[in-house]
């Protein structure tokens, strides 16, 4: 079994700056990147608590729990982006986008409306709205239907595999963010060893790296 501390975890590759093509594309990397800025903003509270003799336990739940929704709005926005570009012909339509299913009113209000793709939108939004992207598989299962490759997905992955261990890690992250939000307090006490600060700042580098990552990947998509 892959031992998933990372005491000793020291990413070593170089970071590439993501380049953005249009305005969507840079707001939806935008309203990540503020996300993950507000989950490492609550490292002055922990500061704060910590020097008052306070507990931080509640703090650092909610960075986990801040990270791995940052994460599952990611997905979902940057697969709805993709939709609307195949639609719009700028992307490569794959067979996922082509067996899509659209409920007939989406349709009506398509032909009325030539135009406009905002039918679209709320169309997918309705379908994905009670959906969770946070584990591996359907991260996995949702890039490879806006296009992104099997093959190039997992060219993707062993990039980062060396430093973490992409696959298992984010399985741990969804499993210990669902544990955090429906546990009781006795229980997430327990937790406490898998919430120090140095674990949480290695989660959240990750999370922010892999996402970068995947938009790099996602917008030279043709």
């Amino acid at each position: 079994m892959r031992d998933l501390s990372l005491h000793q975890t020291q990413p070593n590759r170089d970071k590439k700056k993501v380049v953005i093509r249009n305005e969507q594309e840079k707001h939806i990397l935008k309203q990540f990147n503020s996300s993950i800025e507000v989950v490492r903003q609550k490292d002055e509270i922990i500061q704060f608590l910590s020097a008052h003799g306070q507990s931080t336990l509640e703090i650092r739940q909610s960075q986990i729990i801040l990270l791995m929704s940052a994460l599952d709005l990611y997905i979902h926005d940057i697969v709805k982006y993709c939709i609307i570009q195949k639609f719009n012909g700028n992307q490569t339509k794959t067979k996922q986008y082509k067996e899509l299913l659209i409920p007939m009113q989406s349709v009506e209000l398509a032909i009325q409306n030539p135009e406009s793709s905002d039918w679209l939108d709320e169309v997918i939004t309705s379908i994905n709205q009670y959906k969770s992207f946070t584990s591996y598989g359907k991260i996995k299962n949702q890039l490879e239907a806006v296009g992104l490759k099997s093959k190039k997905f997992n060219e993707l992955v062993l990039k980062t595999e060396s430093d973490f261990g992409v696959s298992d890690l984010i399985e741990k992250l969804r499993s210990l963010r669902n544990r955090l939000a429906h546990q009781d307090q006795e229980s997430i006490n327990s937790l406490g060893s898998e919430l120090t600060e140095e674990k949480i700042n290695q989660y959240i580098g990750f999370i922010y790296q892999l996402v970068q990552d995947i938009h790099q990947t996602i917008i030279e998509l043709d």
